[in-house]
């Protein structure tokens, strides 16, 4: 097996023994073993350990539903659609790793180690900030710093919409009617600092 197909073999197995066992109660051991891989195999990839597999697993899955070329391009005026594309991508995303999201979420609310738990797994959606802040510069948010607060406060409302529509109950009938509601609330947002 070769340093790539290790990799993605190790970063599979996580989230299928995520889904079925709980964030919890899997170990890099039980990972490595699964996986077909020795444990210094794993550690070579993910010096971290899990929450390293976990960071690559958003990473992945970021990439999946994130379009570099056409943030590039992006005019004020084609966000709301952007967004719209980004959302609803971002939401199938969720709705196709349900049990992996909310075994992650379980592990974050009901883990000894909560806090740890808790930041290591924010440290790893931290990624997705820059990728944000590409967007928001259309918006000439004037200093860098506020420009990072600003994309940390988006991201993580609209995330925890998401997951709370897909994970634990529809906030609203559908999928469409929720991206609307976001949409309007993060333009809204955005209108607002532009005008402070």
């Amino acid at each position: 097996m070769n340093d790539k197909n290790a990799k993605e073999q190790i970063i599979d197995t996580t989230i299928t023994m995520i889904q079925k066992r709980g964030y919890n109660n899997v170990s890099t051991n039980h990972i490595a073993k699964e996986a077909k891989v020795s444990i210094g195999t794993l550690y070579y990839h993910f010096p971290g350990g899990k929450v390293d597999i976990v960071r690559a697993m958003v990473e992945r899955g970021i990439s999946e539903v994130y379009n570099e070329e056409q943030v590039k391009n992006l005019t004020i005026r084609d966000i709301p659609k952007y967004l719209r594309a980004f959302l609803l991508r971002y939401i199938k995303q969720h709705r196709k790793n349900a049990s992996l999201v909310a075994a992650i979420e379980m592990a974050i609310l009901s883990s000894e180690e909560s806090s740890k738990t808790n930041e290591d797994l924010y440290t790893a959606q931290l990624n997705v900030i820059p990728l944000v802040s590409k967007v928001l510069t259309k918006f000439d948010i004037s200093k860098e710093e506020d420009l990072d607060q600003i994309s940390k406060l988006i991201f993580h409302t609209l995330d925890s919409l998401i997951h709370r529509h897909v994970v634990y109950s529809n906030i609203v009938k559908t999928d469409e009617e929720l991206v609307n509601y976001l949409i309007n609330l993060s333009m809204a947002f955005l209108e607002y600092l532009k005008r402070t």
